[in-house]
């Protein structure tokens, strides 16, 4: 498999205009909606430093879909997808080599300290609530991870577009899906710090930490 150099202009711009035809054709056909907001999200990202626009070429096409149309990945939408574009699955694009230390994988922002079986549950509803507040959609499951996305009018917000959580949410016995408050502190605090080495002065570092005090109440 080539490797993709970020920063050879035509290499990028070659995967690129693969990448982009393909999120543009899962919009429309897969997802029924107006391809002209895969043009959109890609107008956004071409001013960012090459690096980045190689690594969003790693978010699946169906994902990014799923993500811009408020619709989520069906079954049926897979097939779909699978159908047009046989030879594509998830990390099949170009890798992208010599990964700088500064750009940081939402990822890592969540720690990795041990779960407390005791602490008290947060529903998936409070926990909507409380990113929604910072911009984010409701919680979503991608391809067996569940990931809270970024809502395009928050963009310019110093926070992670997507942020991947640890585990799939669980089960209450009434079928209500629920994490453990200290996971869900973990959350902000994550995007706490996140906003914090960006912009240290901004207003969603010092709206995070009421946040955390409302959940803590609350549970």
């Amino acid at each position: 498999m080539t490797t993709l150099d970020p920063y050879r202009p035509e290499d990028l711009a070659a995967a690129e205009a693969l990448y982009w035809s393909a999120v543009r054709f899962t919009v429309g056909q897969v997802f029924g909606a107006d391809p002209a907001v895969a043009d959109e999200y890609r107008r956004d990202l071409s001013d960012a430093p090459p690096f980045e626009r190689a690594l969003a070429l790693h978010d699946h096409p169906l994902d990014v879909a799923a993500a811009l149309t408020g619709k989520s990945v069906t079954s049926e939408r897979m097939k779909t997808y699978d159908h047009a574009f046989p030879a594509y699955r998830v990390g099949e694009l170009l890798p992208v080599d010599d990964r700088p230390a500064h750009v940081e994988r939402t990822s890592e922002i969540l720690s990795s300290a041990r779960r407390d079986d005791r602490a008290p549950m947060v529903t998936v509803a409070t926990l909507n609530r409380f990113m929604g507040e910072l911009g984010y959609q409701r919680l979503a499951v991608f391809a067996g991870v569940a990931s809270y996305v970024l809502e395009r009018k928050a963009w310019k917000r110093p926070l992670p577009r997507r942020l991947d959580m640890e585990t799939l949410p669980g089960l209450t016995a009434d079928r209500e899906e629920v994490y453990g408050l200290d996971r869900a502190l973990n959350v902000l605090n994550g995007l706490q710090e996140y906003a914090r080495r960006r912009k240290p002065s901004s207003s969603i570092v010092f709206r995070i930490e009421k946040m955390k005090a409302r959940l803590q109440r609350q549970s």
